[in-house]
């Protein structure tokens, strides 16, 4: 039995952390180019929008709220413009993306 093949694109990108109308740009334009290259799947990090929070790891959450403010206040919604232009312009590519963010 043959299966099908899959070119996926791991994008292997920094955030522009804690900014995620900048990230949402960003991602977008990494959707492009990794579509451009014949990527079928588009494979984001965990939390790219808008960064992963590893000083939640690094220090004790008491020192940690105003980390804590920040990434909540850029937070999306699954619903919300930044994920619709995920989705359009996967659609623009024909491609998948696996988005990861931080939902508000």
């Amino acid at each position: 039995m043959t299966l099908p093949t899959v070119k996926v694109a791991a994008a292997h990108a920094a955030s522009v952390y804690m900014n995620a109308p900048a990230t949402s740009q960003k991602a977008l334009s990494l959707i492009e180019e990794a579509s451009r290259n014949g990527a079928e799947l588009i494979s984001f990090p965990e939390s790219f929008i808008p960064g992963f929070p590893v000083w939640a790891a690094l220090w004790a959450p008491i020192y940690n709220h105003e980390w804590f403010k920040r990434m909540a206040g850029n937070s999306i919604h699954v619903d919300g413009p930044e994920i619709a232009q995920v989705r359009a312009a996967a659609k623009r590519c024909s491609v998948f993306v696996s988005m990861g963010f931080s939902e508000a």
